[in-house]
Parts: C-alpha cells; structure tokens; sequence
C-alpha cells in the first residue's frame, strides 16, 4: 500500500477484530472521506483457520459439534457439511430417511439465518422495526429446531452416516404450520422493508454487484442470483 497526502476529511478507520458493526471476526481497514468509504483493506480467517488446527487433535465425532460453532445462525449446515466429507472419504451411505431430515434441517436453518441477516441489516440501518421483525419470525424457526432435536442453535444433530434421531410424532405438523404461517408473514416483511425510505435509500445503488464481480470474488446465494447468474447450489449440487 502506497501513502498518500490526504485531507483533513480523509482518514482510515480500524474495525474488527470484534466491533459492533460486523457479524463475524474479521478486520477491516476503511479509507473514509466524509460518509463516503473509498478504500479497504479486509482481513479474515480468524475463525475458520483456528478450527481447523483444532479438527487434527480430536476424533472424528468430536468435530460435528464443533462445526456447528462455525456459523450458530445456520449450524446444521456446517455440521452436516463435515459429515458429508467423513462419509465420502469413507465411502458411507447414508439412508434416505436420514437424508430428507438432513434437507429439512438445513433449510430450517437457512430461512432463519436470512431472517437473522435481516435483523442484523435493520439495525445497521437504523431501522428497528425491520429488526423487530425478522427476529419475531425467527424465533417461530428455532422452535422448530427444538422440536427436531431439543436444540435451538448448535444443535449437534447430523451425525456419520445419518442423524441423530428421527423426527418427533408432531413434528411435520408443527414444520407446515409454522410454513404456511411464515408465507403470509414473509409478505409483511418485505412490504416492510420496500416501503421504508430509511431502508431503500440507504441501500439502492451502494455496493453494486456485476457477473464479473461474482466470478472474481466468489459471491454466491441471493446476491449472486440478484446479478442474474442463474445459478442455486442447492439445486445444481444439492445437499444429498
């Protein structure tokens, strides 16, 4: 990095490791003239690469919980993850009923890891409401968790070869209910956040994406198919 002469409306701001502004651990150097940021310098890996070392000295049942402390807001995921690289390097099948639970577990959690997102952008914007609200309906997700394994977040449920138990008795009619709830509710939300001007003018047109951009940086998800790349991992390389 070069030094520069900058003005008295110039500076650069250290955030992270830990700041109150971002929702993982990683640090960022931003350059600021005014409101306005003009250049950064991020730096991660303050997670993922110490728990990776720890993985080397424990049992292969003993990383599944440990993945779920990757990310608490989508933990099955994670731990899911690790097990499905056990089980193809060790060449396990997994039975289909075990397989479905999987799916349903995991897009349990990812509906409530984008409603913590919301949560987390409301505030970020100055607009509790929205934070309110995303974390109201959340909350109706993470009983569902309950429900499947008596876990809200690190839920230490997939396991090699399978789960780790099956579903309860009422299980699928809590899991449609809480849907069919949600499809009425989601509406509000997004209602919610098109007509807020707090919310749309201070997002439309900041940090714009190109397919380019998608490419060289990795993006994936809703902001990956928001640049027009058709493209849903779990449809083209799906869970199970």
């Amino acid at each position: 990095m070069t030094e520069e002469k900058m003005n008295a409306d110039q500076m650069w701001i250290t955030m992270g490791p830990q700041h109150p502004f971002s929702h993982g651990l990683w640090t960022l150097r931003v350059k600021v003239d005014g409101e306005f940021v003009t250049d950064a310098e991020p730096e991660v890996g303050y997670l993922h690469r110490g728990w990776e070392k720890e993985c080397e000295n424990r049992t292969y049942s003993k990383i599944i919980p440990m993945a779920d402390r990757l990310c608490y807001s989508a933990s099955m995921t994670w731990s899911h993850l690790a097990c499905k690289v056990m089980e193809e390097a060790l060449d396990i099948k997994v039975p289909e009923r075990a397989q479905y639970l999987r799916v349903v577990a995991d897009e349990i959690c990812r509906i409530q890891s984008h409603l913590m997102w919301l949560a987390a952008v409301g505030t970020d914007l100055g607009n509790l409401t929205i934070f309110l609200w995303a974390l109201r309906e959340r909350e109706f997700w993470l009983d569902l968790n309950i429900r499947l394994c008596g876990q809200r977040l690190t839920t230490n449920y997939p396991r090699i070869g399978g789960v780790r138990n099956d579903m309860t008795y009422y299980f699928e009619r809590d899991c449609l209910r809480c849907v069919e709830r949600f499809e009425k509710a989601l509406w509000e939300v997004i209602h919610l956040c098109d007509d807020s001007s707090v919310f749309v003018d201070r997002i439309k047109g900041v940090g714009y994406i190109t397919r380019k951009d998608v490419a060289n940086f990795g993006i994936t998800g809703p902001a990956m198919r928001g640049c027009g790349v058709d493209y849903d991992i779990r449809r083209d390389d799906p869970y199970d």
